[in-house]
């Protein structure tokens, strides 16, 4: 699992924090790749 800390800029010009949890990927059948991720607001 690779957890990364990012920012995000806000309408009013703030930047909002958030953790970003990277678990991995999936493959469909027809080779499509689906990223297993989940974000936490700070």
């Amino acid at each position: 699992m690779i957890v990364k800390l990012l920012t995000r800029k806000l309408k009013d010009g703030r930047e909002s924090l958030y953790l970003e949890y990277y678990k991995g990927y999936s493959k469909s059948k027809s080779g499509k790749i689906k990223h297993k991720r989940e974000k936490e607001n700070l």
